[in-house]
């Protein structure tokens, strides 16, 4: 089959107190021309806008009032992060780039193309030549190599994951998060040295069975290796 030679990209915006982004303000300009000038709307505002192979993109931001509040991202059509920024975007002309219409999903590196497990023992992974999403949870040092998983919230609604040694990495982070699709998280929960030594552990409390979690582990600033990764239902948590 002929692949598209135009598409849609997502524009997704989140305002973490609620209250919009108070002026901030995000033009998209294809081919040099303005098709847009968003900004996220109580929570957020999720957009999408077209562009064809080729054609250029361009992000300007202008920044207002209590820019700490404001994140975005931009996918393409398989959920590859095309930019992200925020908190506190940074402003003016931020991005440059050209459409790609024909991106591939590799299974495991972003939220699209998590990679479905349920609760079950310990698994050996490892982030080892993983560029990662480019989505940074905020702490354990984010810089990339993230692998990407998605799961059912299981009946007790209560749900562990967590990290350990299998010999190779010795410091690791994680991020929980749930949401509506793959391209519009919320975070939940991020953590960096709650497990043993500086390995990560994150939970989930009283979540609806019906909700996906999504979660991301990787290496502490950018590190790659073997690591355990483990998942646990937590039935006897109230």
């Amino acid at each position: 089959a002929a692949r598209a030679q135009c598409c849609d990209y997502t524009l997704v915006m989140h305002d973490s107190y609620g209250d919009g982004w108070n002026g901030g303000e995000l033009d998209v300009l294809v081919n040099d021309s303005i098709i847009g000038t968003f900004a996220a709307q109580g929570t957020g505002l999720d957009v999408t806008f077209p562009i064809c192979n080729g054609q250029s993109l361009q992000l300007v931001y202008h920044p207002a009032d209590w820019e700490a509040e404001n994140t975005y991202q931009v996918f393409d059509p398989v959920g590859n992060v095309v930019f992200a920024d925020g908190p506190s975007p940074a402003a003016d002309t931020v991005f440059t780039g050209t459409g790609d219409c024909d991106a591939i999903a590799v299974p495991g590196t972003l939220p699209c193309a998590a990679l479905p497990i349920d609760t079950e023992d310990c698994v050996t992974v490892d982030n080892t030549g993983v560029m990662g999403s480019g989505i940074d949870p905020g702490c354990a040092g984010y810089a990339g190599g993230d692998l990407w998983y998605q799961l059912p919230v299981p009946l007790s609604g209560n749900v562990e994951v967590s990290t350990s040694d299998a010999g190779g990495l010795t410091d690791t982070g994680l991020s929980l998060w749930t949401g509506t699709s793959c391209v519009d998280l919320a975070e939940q929960a991020c953590d960096d040295d709650g497990g043993a030594g500086s390995f990560s552990q994150a939970t989930l409390h009283e979540f609806l069975s019906c909700v996906i979690l999504y979660f991301h582990v990787f290496g502490y600033a950018g590190a790659t290796g073997g690591f355990q990764r483990c998942v646990t239902d937590l039935r006897r948590v109230h």
